[in-house]
């Protein structure tokens, strides 16, 4: 698709489309929510704040082992003790995302353990020419659109930039499709439907 827009693959410097294609895939995943991913983080006893490796728009579940902690946020915690930062250690009961991609477990731990976390995550790197996103087929022309917009957001005057408005509404509809979907499937999935 990027190599068809007119005049958008004859600029220099030229477009380097792997570059353009794992940027487009990491914003479509982040967008729509479609790539959830797992992170295994490992414990100290008495720290409550953990950095996460992967940058997460949602977090969906916090456990330890099969025990799902509890979301919680830092007001309603606040409230509840206002040394809840410095309180004492022991068995974790909530969690809080607290600043950018750091979760806070409450209480602290009183044993080393691992906690896994689970959300939408940015996608991750396509490395090789037959590396696949990891979403449906169906989305795969969203990537290559928001993969030409970013590009040609840089170039476009007039007509291109109509089109390029376009290609916008377009890419959103897919995201908003996506984003449908999985929560269809998720409907369906806890109502015992396949």
């Amino acid at each position: 698709m990027l190599c068809r827009l007119e005049g958008w693959s004859e600029v220099s410097p030229s477009p380097d489309y792997a570059s353009l294609a794992n940027r487009a895939w990491e914003m479509f995943a982040f967008d729509s929510e479609c790539f959830v991913t797992v992170e295994a983080v490992l414990t100290v006893i008495g720290q409550a704040e953990y950095p996460l490796v992967n940058f997460y728009k949602n977090l969906l579940d916090v456990s330890i082992g099969v025990n799902g902690l509890l979301r919680s946020d830092e007001l309603f915690e606040r409230n509840l003790n206002p040394g809840w930062r410095v309180q004492t250690n022991g068995s974790p009961l909530r969690w809080v995302l607290s600043g950018f991609n750091k979760l806070t477990i409450v209480p602290p731990p009183a044993l080393v353990t691992t906690v896994f976390v689970r959300g939408a995550a940015y996608g991750a790197a396509l490395a090789v020419d037959t590396d696949v996103p990891g979403c449906p087929t169906v989305y795969h022309e969203a990537i290559a659109i928001k993969a030409a917009i970013l590009h040609a957001e840089i170039y476009a005057t007039g007509e291109a930039m109509a089109r390029l408005e376009r290609l916008a509404g377009l890419y959103a509809q897919m995201v908003g499709q996506c984003r449908l979907a999985l929560l269809q499937g998720y409907e369906r999935r806890s109502a015992g439907e396949p």
